[in-house]
């Protein structure tokens, strides 16, 4: 039992020093470039590509990860999955057409980790592709068919990169339903359309801190809610999901 104990010790010291050691330099990084200082606002734009935005630290993949644009306008070039910063330390997080390039376990985890970072009140705003805006905008008789492949283009990404796929639908009902139960208070919702696409803006706040436990255990329950029904294939799929969402996290309990 004693070797047992000193075991998952010595697993959880290791991890929680990877972490502090990993987030610490992404704070040292954007220190040196003078993109933040110790005490000051710490703003992220993620997922930057081409709009670099005054007052943020702007991250993206290099330029080398990017097959169309043709210059990438970020501080910093990272894999944003594999961002990991101290807990209330950051101000305001901000992605536009970002977070449904996420397989849903990840999209998951990623608000998780965001409602961590973020200090209570903070500001937390989204934008994505409005899946039932644009089903919607399918559907109607009056749509050609070029513009239903604009659509379907819009759903389901552009694929001309291993990231430029978009794997899950987000709309305004989902997100009321996710963001509340991971603690956050919707302030606005904005539906935009550009074109033959519909979008949706989402701005919210940190509303209560929930500890990263606490979150996975909802985030899990809130998984559940994609099963077909409760067949042992379904719940073997739900135990996949669960146990996708501890790989990808540092600071959760062991499952």
């Amino acid at each position: 039992m004693k070797q047992m104990y000193m075991l998952y010790f010595g697993f959880f010291v290791l991890m929680i020093s990877h972490y502090t050691t990993y987030s610490y330099t992404f704070l040292n990084e954007i220190q040196k470039k003078n993109l933040w200082h110790a005490g000051g606002s710490l703003r992220l734009h993620l997922g930057c590509g081409v709009h670099r935005l005054p007052g943020y630290v702007n991250i993206d993949f290099p330029l080398s990860e990017h097959n169309i644009i043709q210059t990438v306008r970020a501080d910093i070039f990272t894999d944003i999955s594999t961002l990991e910063l101290p807990a209330d330390c950051v101000d305001e997080i901000r992605s536009h057409h970002l977070f449904e390039h996420f397989q849903r376990t990840d999209a998951f985890l990623l608000l998780c980790k965001w409602h961590c970072w973020l200090k209570e009140g903070a500001t937390l705003l989204i934008e994505t592709p409005d899946f039932e805006e644009s089903v919607k905008l399918f559907l109607l008789p009056s749509t050609l068919y070029p513009a239903k492949q604009a659509i379907l283009r819009h759903i389901f990404g552009s694929q001309e990169a291993a990231w430029a796929i978009h794997y899950d639908g987000w709309y305004e009902e989902k997100f009321r339903s996710v963001l509340t139960e991971l603690g956050f208070e919707i302030i606005n919702i904005e539906h935009t359309r550009w074109q033959s696409t519909a979008n949706i803006i989402v701005t919210a706040r940190k509303k209560i801190a929930l500890t990263m436990d606490e979150l996975m255990r909802r985030s899990k329950e809130l998984l559940k809610l994609s099963l077909i029904d409760h067949s042992e294939s379904e719940i073997r799929q739900w135990a996949y999901w669960c146990k996708s969402m501890h790989a990808g996290n540092r600071l959760t309990a062991l499952p």
